[in-house]
């Protein structure tokens, strides 16, 4: 109720006829448990071995494609003027802090950057978090527009984002054939994050310690995983 409600303190102890203090309390032994939930929920398999057909080969391993985006969520504006400054986002005006998702062509989360501030660029979580490498080479990734560049991380992989239109310089007609035919893949990722929206604890203005951004978002993001496995099992049971 507390992620996916995002109530606040005060409503969930009149809810449950408790005083501010217990809630509080019991909160923080509820997501110290919670936060064991996530463990082993992100974790790719082994990379597929050569020499076999592509059946065979796709039956264990799913992954051909790492897609990859960011999301950004309001925050309480920061009491000194060096926070105000570290968490202001020029792209939302306002406070904000972001996450990374990797995610398959299935929708399936594997990895989460830590939460970093809005004003950082895009590919820094990306970059210094360790993510990429995670990646196997056997797997092409693919991002929006703003992360253009990344291929620099990835030199031995095959990396895939939108052309850009820049002054006198106009998409050609395979640009956009191009961009049009990434947009079709990319939108799985848009998907995961639409059903991470609905949980107001990632939505809303964040109202808590941001030391425990991490662990909500990570909880959040294992619960749309499993979400996605039982929708998977079930077309293709």
């Amino acid at each position: 109720m507390g992620v996916r409600l995002y109530l606040s303190t005060a409503a969930l102890a009149a809810r449950f006829g408790v005083d501010q203090a217990t809630v509080r309390r019991n909160g923080r032994r509820i997501l110290a448990v919670l936060r064991q939930v996530p463990e082993g929920e992100m974790e790719g398999p082994d990379p597929p071995s050569r020499g076999k057909d592509l059946p065979e080969m796709r039956a264990p391993y799913p992954d051909w494609f790492a897609i990859w985006d960011g999301t950004e969520q309001p925050i309480q504006r920061p009491a000194d003027p060096e926070g105000q400054r570290g968490f202001d986002s020029g792209q939302k005006k306002r406070h904000t802090v972001q996450n990374g998702l990797v995610v398959n062509e299935e929708g399936r989360i594997r990895a989460v950057t830590p939460s970093t501030s809005g004003s950082v660029h895009d590919r820094r979580p990306f970059r210094e978090s360790g993510v990429l490498r995670r990646i196997p080479q056997e797997v092409g990734g693919m991002g929006d527009a703003g992360l253009d560049g990344l291929h620099q991380d990835l030199p031995l992989h095959s990396v895939a984002t939108p052309h850009k239109a820049r002054r006198h310089h106009p998409w050609t007609a395979d640009q956009k054939l191009m961009n049009r035919e990434l947009s079709r893949v990319r939108i799985v990722i848009e998907h995961v994050l639409a059903q991470i929206k609905p949980f107001r604890a990632l939505s809303e203005r964040f109202r808590h310690r941001l030391e425990i951004h991490d662990a909500i978002f990570i909880l959040v993001a294992a619960i749309v995983n499993r979400r996605t496995q039982e929708r998977w099992a079930l077309e293709n049971a």
